[in-house]
């Protein structure tokens, strides 16, 4: 394409030119308690549907999974609102390995104490999740 032809251009602002290279965008993280803000990919609004990070999935977390689902609901909804008989695309239930237990055990008490959370783990949960690790290779998951 010759340059004559180019009507305008944009680069996001976040992109920074500099040596090294760098996006400044900030990392979306969800906040607690915002689930009920994030919107389903079916809308009230007629022939409307999200296909988006941010929409409610099983995933629960802004990735691409997140997003991929969120377009694989989209399409459902789109399947179920024009009445088509195809075939729905597959939502697969969020797996979450059991050698992770212990460490959302202790998460949930320190959330329900309204405390933060910490990087620091009590010894016995060091030595407990170990132990648990130890199990899960041997069982060859």
């Amino acid at each position: 394409m010759k340059d004559e032809y180019i009507h305008s251009s944009f680069v996001d602002p976040d992109i920074v030119f500099e040596s090294p290279m760098r996006n400044e965008e900030p990392l979306l993280v969800n906040c607690t308690n915002t689930w009920d803000l994030r919107p389903y990919a079916y809308t009230q609004v007629p022939n409307l549907y999200l296909a988006s990070d941010y929409v409610k999935t099983n995933t629960d977390l802004a990735t691409m999974e997140g997003a991929n689902e969120a377009a694989r609901r989209a399409v459902n909804s789109i399947l179920d609102a024009s009445g088509s008989k195809t075939p729905k695309c597959k939502i697969w239930d969020l797996h979450e390995p059991g050698i992770f237990t212990l460490l959302r055990w202790r998460d949930l008490q320190r959330y329900k104490k309204g405390l933060p959370w910490s990087l620091h783990q009590p010894f016995i949960i060091k030595v407990l999740h170990k132990i648990r690790f130890w199990f899960y290779e041997k069982s060859g998951r």
